[in-house]
């Protein structure tokens, strides 16, 4: 987006959020890769953040048990996504997963946007697109 898009959340859960699945997506891709991580403009007051990975993939059933509580598709507890969920959630927003296997998988997030003029003069520029080849 040409300016900042500002969502109304707890930073540190939302950094939780973006940890998680940074983390997940680098370890679907074990040998190589490539993670982005879109910010698309606020759509009917929703922002969209959108993590794409070029990893191993999941099948139809691992996506379906995703956010379960120790349900893991990287080796780990299977708590990071439950927790993912329920921040989401907790701060009004969505989550969708796309996921194929050997083609990677995109796992969408979208939050209420906040609107106030006061904030944007404060705040620094948002990251809105990020690159990482592993």
């Amino acid at each position: 987006p040409d300016s900042p898009v500002l969502v109304d959340a707890d930073a540190e859960q939302l950094q939780q959020v973006f940890w998680n699945l940074a983390r997940n997506a680098l370890q679907s891709m074990a040998n190589a890769g490539t993670l982005k991580v879109i910010v698309h403009a606020p759509v009917q007051n929703r922002v969209r953040i959108a993590f794409s990975d070029t990893g191993s993939g999941m099948s139809p059933e691992q996506v379906e048990r995703l956010f379960e509580p120790f349900s893991s598709t990287t080796g780990g507890t299977g708590l990071g996504l439950s927790i993912v969920y329920q921040i989401i959630r907790d701060h009004g927003g969505t989550i969708n997963v796309r996921s194929r296997e050997g083609q990677g998988t995109t796992i969408t997030i979208e939050l209420p946007h906040e609107e106030s003029e006061a904030a944007l003069g404060t705040q620094e520029p948002a990251i809105t697109h990020s690159e990482m080849r592993v």
